[in-house]
């Protein structure tokens, strides 16, 4: 009797698990890109989903979703395995067992892609973690997509909506893939580093480890960079002409290093109290000029938190933060092939490339800021315990008032991209609220 009762419960199970599979994956291919809400405890299944859901898939001159013809291949996978696999695993194994199928059985696929780079073959790829960054990513995708990047492996980290909605038609082309995750779900790999010297301090940490994990043999550089983070390429920078600089090239000479360090620039609230209307590298020009950077205590404190890097992935070693990566002994070097260290950061090397940092933005922006918090919460933490800075008003005024010079090498470099054609600008706003007081 009670073997009866338990081959009924792991029949019940099986048909449990079928049946929600089923639904899951049905709505999974009405979602846009990745516009589930739901907390995802594996989002590299999540991705590989979105970018499925847009195949489509003809035999004899029609059309079938994927959700309807992935359910068989669910079912026999669910009856082949032990009652207790996990759903993610069972969904995993569908998916790659209908796409070798498609690829390897004579149908055709159709990828939505309009010319952009295989992933396999893409030389450079940003990571990036983003939370309610709505309105900033278009300029920040095609700026860095004309600079050089070929591919960005992009974490929303609970925006709502989700950034799939902002972000669907890189998708569809193939440039970014998307994970969205939600609460605390980055903590369950907590025990993948859990020693003395590594471990996961923060979703952003997190994103970073798995980027570099999943995708770095795809590429021969990966790098960090966050939303409010633009990379100008100064050498040769010239306006006029649709001049079009190359990050390949720079980057070439550092494969037979760790990779690139490259500097912060800060950039001031240039007198804006709300969202001008013209793009960031367009309305932005206050900036901190490289003594007083020199002097400001938080860079002395932590230079390698002004910093971002690129890394060669055939050095990656084991997690990063932020800023570099921990590699297998190889060296980061700077612009100038000078192996970096704090004394060398502390000279400030940005003459040939350089990351404008536009830590404030506008009054409004830098309120939006305060309210999303840090996505590296540890480092956060830490700077507050030290007393280096706190992120509120106080840190806004300091920023603003350092901020003593103008740069226009970020705005001349957009222009360029606008008169190619890859970027679009807005027309300018024709006041700044608090110029000459702020």
């Amino acid at each position: 009797m009670i073997s009866r009762r338990k081959n009924i419960v792991v029949v019940l199970f099986i048909g449990l698990c079928f049946w929600q599979s089923i639904v899951w994956i049905k709505n999974l291919s009405k979602e846009i890109n990745l516009g589930s809400s739901d907390t995802l405890h594996n989002p590299g299944i999540s991705v590989e989903a979105s970018r499925d859901s847009h195949l489509t898939h003809s035999v004899g001159g029609t059309k079938d979703s994927l959700a309807e013809f992935i359910t068989p291949k669910i079912h026999e996978i669910v009856k082949s395995k032990d009652k207790e696999v996990l759903l993610e695993e069972t969904i995993r194994d569908a998916l790659n067992s209908v796409r070798e199928e498609l690829q390897d059985g004579g149908r055709h696929v159709h990828l939505h892609d309009v010319g952009s780079v295989p992933s396999t073959q893409a030389y450079v790829a940003l990571c990036s973690i983003f939370k309610n960054e709505h309105g900033h990513l278009h300029q920040w995708i095609d700026y860095h997509r004309w600079l050089g990047v070929e591919k960005f492996y992009i974490f929303d980290h609970e925006s709502s909506p989700p950034l799939s909605v902002e972000l669907e038609e890189f998708v569809l082309q193939g440039t970014v893939e998307l994970f969205y995750f939600s609460g605390t779900s980055w903590q369950l790999d907590a025990d993948r580093y859990n020693s003395s010297s590594r471990q996961f301090l923060s979703p952003q940490t997190w994103a970073y480890d798995n980027c570099f994990r999943w995708f770095g043999k795809r590429h021969v550089f990966m790098g960090m960079l966050d939303a409010d983070e633009y990379i100008v390429i100064r050498e040769g920078l010239e306006h006029g002409g649709g001049q079009r600089p190359d990050l390949r090239s720079f980057l070439r000479p550092y494969e037979a290093y760790g990779g690139l360090v490259m500097q912060w620039q800060l950039m001031g609230p240039s007198g804006h109290v709300h969202r001008p209307q013209s793009e960031t590298m367009l309305e932005y020009m206050q900036c901190m000029p490289k003594e007083v950077m020199q002097r400001f205590q938080e860079f002395r404190n932590v230079p390698f938190g002004f910093t971002k890097s690129f890394t060669n992935t055939k050095h990656y070693m084991d997690g990063c933060n932020p800023h570099v990566c921990a590699l297998d002994g190889a060296k980061y070097m700077n612009e100038d092939m000078v192996p970096v260290t704090e004394e060398v950061i502390w000279e400030v090397h940005w003459s040939r490339i350089v990351v404008q940092h536009y830590v404030t933005r506008s009054i409004q922006d830098f309120e939006l800021k305060m309210e999303r918090g840090s996505g590296h919460s540890k480092y956060a933490k830490l700077s507050k315990k030290l007393n280096i800075t706190g992120r509120g008003w106080n840190y806004f005024l300091l920023i603003n008032d350092l901020s003593t010079g103008e740069c226009h090498d970020g705005e001349v470099a957009y222009q360029n991209c606008c008169d190619t054609g890859a970027c679009v600008c807005t027309p300018r706003s024709k006041k700044k609220e608090l110029e000459g007081v702020l």
